[in-house]
């Protein structure tokens, strides 16, 4: 309980979040064809409505909305999403969903709404103790 807590003790007060938009594509060549697009001078907004295959996300130009780093369902991304600057677009990011094109669009130290606590707080405590299960050697004596 006391690694929990201390793992999540900022959770409390404000945490970095990111806000960005994605681009979700089948194919990499797709996803490059998009950044491209995009390097042309077309709109992320407009390419994401008409090409993105995320519907969640499609009618609102591929916008993530705020999230931490823990928070996203596919963690490449969230990762992604941090290692840009405001403005910047990278990718292809390969998922499991597909190849996305990303915009990080700001960051800022956000209070974390109470439900979405939780959900964060599970999430590094198993990112935490992951690499330590798999890294251990566990003996069973009977």
């Amino acid at each position: 309980n006391r690694v929990r807590d201390s793992l999540t003790a900022d959770l409390n007060g404000d945490v970095r979040q990111v806000r960005a938009r994605h681009i979700l594509l089948r194919t990499e060549a797709e996803a490059k064809d998009a950044l491209t697009r995009i390097s042309n001078g077309e709109d992320f907004a407009t390419l994401a409505a008409a090409l993105s295959n995320d519907e969640t996300t499609r009618e609102t130009g591929g916008d993530l909305g705020w999230f931490t780093q823990e928070e996203l369902l596919v963690p490449e991304l969230a990762q992604a999403a941090f290692a840009l600057q405001p403005g910047q677009i990278g990718g292809p990011v390969g998922t499991e969903l597909g190849y996305h094109v990303i915009q990080t669009l700001e960051f800022a130290d956000r209070p974390v709404d109470p439900e979405r606590r939780v959900y964060i707080a599970q999430a590094r405590f198993e990112n935490w103790l992951r690499p330590l299960l798999e890294n251990a050697t566990i003996e069973r004596y009977i």
